[in-house]
């Protein structure tokens, strides 16, 4: 049985329906990307179940909380599931990991063998995202739903420490492609870039630039552990988050901040406009997702492709 078919059957409020192919927002939507979203949705609701039996705080961030408010589910051109946590709960969080169980598991860095991005995922270790850049660093790659904590936040005079956490991630990413001698070109360039610096100790940098305003009062909040964003729009003002509503998303729903609004005026500007046809793309092209193929099935395709 595959993750699509176990979550058809024990999951009454999606039915097969949800698979059949459409057009959204002039984007065609596949049953493959509709598996692929039937998955993540599987995901958030079982860390949506397990944050409410621990008492644990958690919401939609990014292009997730832009499509539950723009589109009431995914952007149609979206492939993942973005989450936030107040630092506090994020921690409480990791002390549960071995609570999980198959086919969900949790990753963290410094806890994960060979995971050294600087937040966590929730996988699902029955399906596949394999990244051939990361490929054979060793740990599992199902599709994910990425968790983010989120701190308190200064942003006066912060951008030198917003754009050195960017490098470290980017070190990390360069440390974790060195596993990998199959790489094109340019992977090679950026794994011979790593500045031979032990990756938890970038982790632990980038944890203690994140957590410096903490316990300050600051007037904004920040999910500064992740910069792909600029640094002006990773900033966020806390009353954003006084309290959590829950909005419709796909065939659920889902918490984000009842500020939602200013949160993705900060990150989007006009969030309600949509970008131009010819960029509605795939946004995580670089990894090969695969709702039906277990990681380790992709992994071994992968190897044998590569003489392995």
């Amino acid at each position: 049985m595959t993750e699509v078919e176990r979550i058809l059957a024990e999951r009454p409020e999606f039915s097969a329906d949800f698979l059949k192919e459409e057009t959204r927002c002039e984007f065609f939507c596949d049953t493959r990307r509709k598996k692929i979203w039937l998955v993540l949705l599987d995901l958030a609701m079982e860390f949506d179940r397990f944050c409410r039996e621990h008492g644990l705080t958690w919401f939609l961030v990014g292009g997730s909380m832009l499509g539950a408010a723009r589109h009431r589910g995914f952007i149609p051109w979206d492939d993942d599931i973005d989450a936030g946590m107040p630092r506090e709960d994020y921690e409480k969080l990791l002390s549960l990991m071995p609570e999980f169980a198959a086919p969900y598991e949790l990753q963290a860095p410094g806890k994960t063998p060979g995971y050294f991005f600087t937040f966590a995922r929730l996988r699902n270790v029955r399906t596949s995202a394999l990244n051939p850049a990361f490929a054979l660093q060793g740990f599992n790659m199902g599709l994910y739903l990425d968790i983010f904590p989120l701190d308190e936040w200064k942003p006066d005079g912060a951008e030198p420490y917003y754009n050195r956490i960017r490098d470290l991630c980017i070190d990390n990413s360069n440390y974790m492609r060195r596993s990998n001698p199959y790489l094109p070109e340019e992977g090679r360039q950026r794994a011979a870039s790593w500045s031979g610096r032990d990756p938890m100790d970038n982790v632990r940098e980038v944890e203690a630039l994140a957590r410096q305003f903490n316990g300050t009062g600051a007037a904004f909040w920040s999910h500064a552990v992740i910069t792909l964003d600029a640094f002006r729009h990773n900033y966020f003002r806390r009353e954003c988050f006084g309290e959590i509503i829950r909005l419709p998303f796909e065939d659920i729903t889902l918490p984000v901040p009842a500020g939602y609004d200013s949160f993705l005026t900060s990150q989007y500007g006009d969030w309600h406009a949509f970008p131009p046809v010819e960029k509605r793309g795939d946004l995580h092209s670089d990894e090969d997702m695969q709702p039906d193929i277990p990681y380790e099935e992709a992994l071994a395709a992968y190897c044998k492709n590569k003489g392995l």
